[in-house]
């Protein structure tokens, strides 16, 4: 019964992961907004690189200073 408890919590913790951020995860409302507020952290804009669709997370770059 202890085996199948660890194995459901790390399933949930593993797609916590992949909604807030991963890299190459899906651009959903929370993990764009989670990028969001990191860049504006350190005072940059989330931007759309160029080329790109906006379908992932790293189609995302931080853009420091300028006009958004």
């Amino acid at each position: 019964m202890r085996s199948i408890l660890t194995l459901g919590g790390l399933a949930v913790a593993l797609s916590a992961c992949a909604s807030y951020g991963a890299p190459d995860g899906d651009a959903n409302y929370d993990s764009i907004k989670a990028a969001t507020d990191q860049c504006e952290a350190k005072g940059g804009h989330l931007q759309l690189k160029a080329e790109h669709d906006g379908r992932t997370v790293s189609d995302y770059d931080c853009k420091n200073g300028g006009a958004r």
